[in-house]
């Protein structure tokens, strides 16, 4: 557990460090105060404490062992329990190379109703009253520091 948090941290800013950073962006960016949630024994994700215009980004962790790390962002709208893929990508090792796409702005995503049970699961964990408060908790002891 500690060692996917760890790996996860790095991660996200290593693949977040050659981002331009926006309040709009759909993908967690450097800088962003997350919190872990770890799923089962190879999928993990980390949600941005701060929401845009009521909606939370996600990025979840699949490992794949030798052939890398599956990377996919989500943004989940808890108002009205929907979800958009925000990104995808494979990494297979800790460089910094940049990538090639542009950054996605939350303005320009499509939500849907989630219908698969990992879907569900990703807006109901994403949603859930445990989850708000461990941002909430997180946020706060950041500020107070």
């Amino acid at each position: 557990m500690f060692n996917k948090a760890i790996l996860a941290i790095l991660l996200v800013t290593s693949t977040a460090a050659f981002a331009t950073p926006a309040n709009n962006s759909a993908s967690i960016v450097d800088g962003e105060k997350i919190a872990s949630l770890d799923i089962s024994n190879n999928n993990w994700a980390v949600v941005a404490n701060n929401s845009i215009n009521g909606k939370i980004k996600l990025r979840e962790f699949y490992d794949m062992g030798d052939l890398g790390v599956q990377q996919i962002d989500y943004v989940v709208s808890c108002a009205d329990q929907k979800l958009s893929l925000a990104g995808f990508k494979v990494l297979t090792g800790m460089s910094s190379k940049t990538n090639n796409e542009s950054e996605k702005n939350i303005a320009d995503l499509t939500f849907y109703t989630p219908y698969i049970q990992h879907d569900i699961n990703i807006v109901s964990k994403v949603c859930s009253d445990e989850m708000l408060t461990r941002t909430a908790k997180v946020t706060n002891q950041s500020e107070s520091n």
